[in-house]
C-alpha cells in the first residue's frame, strides 16, 4: 500500500517535471526516499527524484553546505539538483552586479 502511495506521488511529480518532492513530514520525505524501487514495481516506472526535508532546501536557499543539511545521506542523491541550484545563483549574482555597474555608469 505504502509503495504504491510513493508511486502514485513520485510518478506525479515526474510527469510535472518536478527536479526534487520536498516535503514537511518526516515520516513522508523517509517513505519516499527509502522506498522508490519498492515504489517503481508497484507502478511499473523508473524513478530517481530527490526527496528533501524543506528544512534542507531552505539551507540551501540561505547557501549552506550541503553536508551541513545531511544531503549526504539521502538515498536518492541530491548532487544534480545541488549543481543545478548553484549555477542558476551564480547566473542571478552575475546578472545582478551587471545590473548594478550599468546603474553606476549611468549616475557618474
Amino acid at each position: 500500500m505504502t509503495a504504491q502511495l510513493s508511486g502514485r506521488i513520485l510518478e506525479v511529480a515526474t510527469n510535472m517535471g518536478a527536479d526534487a518532492i520536498v516535503v514537511a513530514c518526516p515520516l513522508c520525505q523517509m517513505n519516499l526516499d527509502l522506498r522508490q524501487k519498492q515504489a517503481m514495481k508497484g507502478v511499473d516506472r523508473y524513478f530517481n527524484m530527490p526527496v528533501l526535508y524543506y528544512t534542507q532546501m531552505m539551507g540551501l536557499a540561505f547557501g549552506m553546505l550541503p553536508s551541513e543539511l545531511g544531503l549526504d545521506k539521502l538515498v536518492v542523491s541530491a548532487n544534480a539538483l545541488v549543481e543545478r541550484i548553484s549555477k542558476e545563483i551564480k547566473h542571478e549574482n552575475r546578472r545582478f552586479h551587471l545590473s548594478l555597474r550599468q546603474q553606476y555608469r549611468r549616475h557618474r
